[in-house]
């Protein structure tokens, strides 16, 4: 009787663990997102598309998730300071559980009004009228792509692009140049050999804002950019290559 007893104990427990087991929330994978936004004359009437693909953005942002916003300009590599540096760490798990259950709902608190503020501060960045800049160096804002997350990569690595993708900079111009295939290929051999090609592997880049004077040159950029970020490890995808972020299920 007494190990029969012993025996339905045993069951209740290992049953009662399975319970909780089955209860726990997985967790969400941490994610770092750069966003790089073009700072450039050639692209101000297009700060609308901008706001609204960020709106879209914010609302993925979870605790454990780090943002970082930097300005695309005819100095991309030099600008001073991001225009958004910030972390959204976890609490740390205490051996009580009531009381770690209100360090994140304190901390999710506390992350809602720091996206609210980030999303009116970069509205005001998008409707400011600075001094915009004349050139757009696309390729210099990815060598601080990479040191970000080199510095801080979580689970996921998001790159999202907010500009026409026409590199304007002292040493290439996408509105003249000919991109054909071979081109394309100087180019990105060319950036190799200057050890300018940043290591993006992994990450997973969105285009918002793209455009061109003409359906051509359209697709010659897009094929520049397909394959310059495919030779960097990254992955971008036609569907993630645009004038618009259709969705950002991250």
């Amino acid at each position: 009787m007494k190990n029969c007893i012993i025996v339905l104990a045993l069951i209740f427990i290992i049953l009662s663990f399975s319970a909780c087991k089955k209860t726990e929330q997985p967790q969400k994978p941490s994610k770092t997102i750069v966003v790089l936004i073009d700072y450039s004359e050639s692209v101000k009437d297009a700060r609308q598309d901008y706001s609204d693909a960020f709106k879209k953005i914010l609302p993925k942002i979870k605790l454990g998730d780090y943002l970082f916003l930097w300005k695309i300009t005819e100095l991309s590599e030099m600008e001073p300071k991001p225009l958004i540096d910030e972390d959204f760490p976890i609490p740390l798990q205490g051996k009580n559980e009531y009381y770690t259950k209100r360090a994140i709902e304190e901390a999710e608190k506390e992350m809602k009004m720091k996206l609210d503020s980030i999303g009116k501060k970069v509205d005001i960045f998008l409707n400011s009228q600075e001094q915009l800049s004349k050139k757009t160096a696309i390729l210099g804002s990815l060598q601080i792509a990479e040191k970000v997350f080199k510095k801080d990569r979580k689970d996921k690595a998001l790159l999202v692009i907010m500009s026409d993708m026409i590199e304007d900079s002292s040493e290439y111009n996408f509105e003249t140049e000919k991109l054909s295939d071979k081109r394309i290929s100087e180019i990105i051999a060319n950036e190799k050999r200057r050890g300018r090609l940043p290591d993006l592997n992994g990450v997973e880049v969105y285009v918002v804002g793209a455009k061109a004077p003409s359906r051509e040159q359209f697709y010659n950029i897009q094929n520049f950019w397909l394959r310059y970020f495919k030779e960097c490890g990254a992955n971008l995808s036609k569907e993630n290559y645009g004038s618009a972020l259709l969705s950002f299920n991250e």
